[in-house]
C-alpha cells in the first residue's frame, strides 16, 4: 500500500507561522535593540556634556579678567601737564582699590639727567700729554690705555671707541673749548642717572686724577657687613690682567687693616694672580680677624665671580691694585 504525506498550512491548521516567527526574530533582536537605545542615550549625554564644557570654559575665559585685584578698582586716573613735557613721560599713577576721588597736584622741580665729568684745563687739543699720564684706566669696567704720547683729541677718540660693540662703556666724550687755551674733556653717561660713569685707576699712576676727573681720595666702591667686595669678573682662575685686557703690568703691596687695628702687608701681581691667587694670599697672610673668598652672582646670561674680604674696611692701596679690582674707587 502506498501512502502520501502532506503538510499542513497554517491556515489549514489554524496557527500563523508567520507572525509567530516574526515575533521570535524579534525576540532574538531584542538585546540589538536595547545596545542601540543606550547608544542613542549615550550620545545625547556626550553632547549635553560637551556642550556644558563649552559653556564652562567660556566661563573660565571671561573669569580672566576678574583675577587681578585692580580689576575692583572703583577709580581711574588722569593726568595732565601744565608744561610742555606730557605727563605720562614723567610719571605714572594707578588708583588702588582704597583709593578715594580726588585732584592731587605735583610739582616736579627737575629730571634725572646724564652724568657728566669735566677734566682740568688743557692749554692744547695736541701735544702730548706726556709720562704721568701714561697708564690704563676703567671706564665702567672697560680698558682704556693712554700712552705718554697721546693728545687730548687721542684720548677722546680712544674714549669713544670703547663706547662700541658688544661691551660699550655706555660713556662718550667730547671737548669743549671754554676759551683761548683752556680746553677740557668732558665724559657724559649715555644714560641718565647719578651713577652713569665708573671710574678707576687700572695702573700705579693715578691718571684718573691727573685729569682732574676726581680728587685724590679713595672710598670703598661694593661695602657689604664688615667687609667688601671686588666688581664682578668672568673668571676666578684666570690672571686679572688678561681679563681687563691691561697693558701695563701691576704689581705691588696692598696693605689690610686686621683686628688688631695693624695694617699687614699683601704681595699682588695682576699680571699673574687671578681672584683664587688673591684670595689665597689674603688667607695665607697672618691678618687677625680677617679671611677672603671668591663668591658667585648670576647676571643672568653668566656666572660672575667675585673676591670677597671679610673682618676689614680698612686699606691701602698705594699701588692701585684694589682699585683694579673695584674694592676702592
Amino acid at each position: 500500500m502506498v501512502m502520501s504525506t502532506q503538510s499542513v498550512s497554517g491556515l489549514a491548521s489554524g496557527l500563523d507561522w508567520r507572525s509567530i516567527i516574526d515575533d521570535l526574530m524579534k525576540i532574538e533582536h531584542r538585546p540589538v535593540d536595547l545596545v542601540e537605545n543606550q547608544k542613542s542615550d549615550y550620545e545625547k549625554k556626550l553632547s549635553e556634556w560637551q556642550s556644558f564644557n563649552s559653556k564652562l570654559l567660556s566661563l573660565k575665559s571671561a573669569s580672566e579678567s576678574l583675577k587681578d585685584p585692580e580689576d575692583f578698582n572703583l577709580y581711574t586716573t588722569s593726568m595732565q601737564s601744565t608744561g610742555d613735557t606730557s605727563a605720562s613721560s614723567l610719571l605714572s599713577a594707578t588708583a588702588s582699590s582704597t583709593a578715594s576721588p580726588g585732584t592731587y597736584t605735583i610739582q616736579i622741580s627737575s629730571i634725572a639727567t646724564a652724568q657728566k665729568l669735566s677734566s682740568s684745563s688743557f692749554a692744547s687739543l695736541d701735544n702730548a700729554l706726556g709720562a704721568s699720564y701714561e697708564g690704563d684706566i676703567l671706564i665702567n669696567g672697560v680698558a682704556i690705555h693712554v700712552a705718554a704720547t697721546d693728545t687730548l683729541t687721542s684720548v677722546r677718540d680712544k674714549i669713544n671707541a670703547a663706547n662700541a660693540g658688544t661691551h660699550p662703556t655706555g660713556v662718550t666724550a667730547s671737548i669743549l673749548a671754554y676759551g683761548t687755551n683752556d680746553f677740557r674733556l668732558i665724559l657724559t653717561s649715555d644714560e641718565t642717572g647719578a651713577e652713569g660713569i665708573g671710574l678707576q685707576n687700572a695702573s700705579s699712576e693715578d691718571i684718573i686724577q691727573a685729569f682732574g676727573w676726581k680728587d685724590t681720595s679713595e672710598n670703598i666702591k661694593n661695602p657689604i657687613t664688615n667687609g667688601v667686595q671686588s666688581d664682578s669678573f668672568s673668571s676666578s682662575t684666570q690672571d686679572i690682567k688678561s681679563l681687563l685686557g691691561l697693558s701695563s703690568t701691576q704689581t705691588g703691596t696692598i696693605q689690610i687693616l686686621d683686628g688688631d687695628g695693624v695694617y699687614q702687608d699683601v704681595t699682588i701681581d695682576l699680571s699673574t694672580d687671578s681672584l683664587e691667587d688673591i684670595k689665597t694670599k689674603i688667607n695665607n697672610a697672618p691678618i687677625a680677624g680677617v679671611s677672603a673668598s671668591v663668591v658667585t652672582a648670576d647676571d643672568g646670561d653668566n656666572t660672575r665671580y667675585i673676591l670677597q674680604i671679610d673682618g676689614s674696611q680698612g686699606f691701602n692701596d698705594s699701588s692701585n691694585i684694589l682699585e683694579t679690582l673695584g674694592i676702592l674707587q
